[in-house]
């Protein structure tokens, strides 16, 4: 994610098949860009797994107050 202009993210796998990439709503992120994202990442998702994005004000922090950048948010 470092060659994106994206300050703070937070990929979450919501299903077996779907990933989303929560992003700052004041990074302001293009379209362009967000393409870019998903054609650097789909090779290494299998196949059948989308990406897809979520805009967010902040992003909540654990408990000892660290931040997650990526984690799993259902059960299987």
């Amino acid at each position: 994610m470092k060659d994106f202009p994206i300050k703070e993210y937070q990929f979450v796998q919501v299903s077996n098949s779907k990933i989303v990439l929560r992003l700052k709503r004041s990074d302001n992120v293009s379209k362009g860009v967000k393409e870019k994202i998903i054609d650097t990442y789909k090779k290494y998702l299998p196949e059948q797994t989308g990406l897809d994005f979520s805009e967010v004000d902040s992003f909540e922090k654990t408990i000892t107050g660290k931040f997650k950048f990526v984690y799993k948010q259902f059960m299987e």
